[in-house]
């Protein structure tokens, strides 16, 4: 996961444009990142068990925990924005229902979920590192949205109740909520064929609330750095997040 301060590491970065639109922008410090290691109990840098989560954590505890935090201090629906990984993990929580109640408008940037067509070795090798790091190993590995496999059905029965790991259906993803889903036209972690997948897998999403939109040229990270993201990226979701407040 990322820490907060990529949504500012630019003069056009997200939060600065948002603040700049109106909107009131909280930036989000993922577990495990240095920003956010004030464990109540535990040392990350001297207790194991600080590290013993997965991305699942995110989907199931942190971003339902944020909202609530968020939705308690404004008296306000909460407008999401992730980008990469961070965006699966959104969508995992409102496939469970967590979100539903807090959450207004949902911008999905460069969304990692399928990644059955990525093809370059060097972007495996690097996907499979990420998904060591963070044992993201049921979207990477398999092909499924899935909670973590502990590699054997005895644990499997412990944790779900059955041998192997839940699978996330994004068709259970409200179809009400206003959706922005965007993609890099050069980005080789999210192929067309992936992206279009993860389009379907949302059902029978109403088209009205479900904006699909691409970037020419944009790679995985220039949502996030590219230098005319002022241009090419903030108008459309600015004007997609301000259309779903009113």
């Amino acid at each position: 996961m990322q820490d907060g301060m990529v949504w500012v590491l630019s003069k056009q970065g997200l939060a600065l444009a948002l603040s700049d639109a109106g909107f009131e922008a909280w930036i989000v410090h993922s577990r495990g990142t240095k920003s956010s290691r004030r464990h109540t109990s535990l040392n990350a840098d001297t207790n194991q068990s600080y590290w013993a989560w997965t991305w699942v954590e995110f989907a199931e505890f942190d971003i339902p925990a944020t909202v609530d935090f968020i939705y308690n201090a404004t008296g306000q629906r909460v407008h999401l924005v992730g980008h990469s990984l961070g965006a699966l993990t959104i969508l995992a929580s409102l496939s469970q229902g967590k979100l539903v109640d807090k959450t207004g408008a949902v911008a999905l940037l460069a969304p990692v979920a399928y990644m059955r067509h990525v093809t370059s070795p060097l972007l495996l090798y690097g996907a499979n590192f990420y998904a060591d790091k963070f044992e993201f190993d049921a979207v990477v590995r398999s092909g499924k949205i899935a909670k973590h496999d502990y590699g054997n059905a005895s644990t499997n029965n412990q944790m779900y109740g059955q041998s192997t790991p839940p699978v996330y259906d994004l068709s259970t993803v409200p179809v009400d909520v206003p959706l922005f889903i965007s993609r890099g036209e050069a980005d080789a972690l999210t192929d067309v064929q992936d992206f279009n997948s993860l389009v379907s897998s949302l059902g029978n999403h109403q088209q009205s609330k479900l904006t699909v939109h691409s970037i020419p040229e944009y790679a995985h990270a220039d949502f996030l750095m590219g230098s005319n993201t002022g241009e090419m990226l903030h108008p459309p979701l600015i004007a997609f997040l301000s259309n779903s407040t009113n």
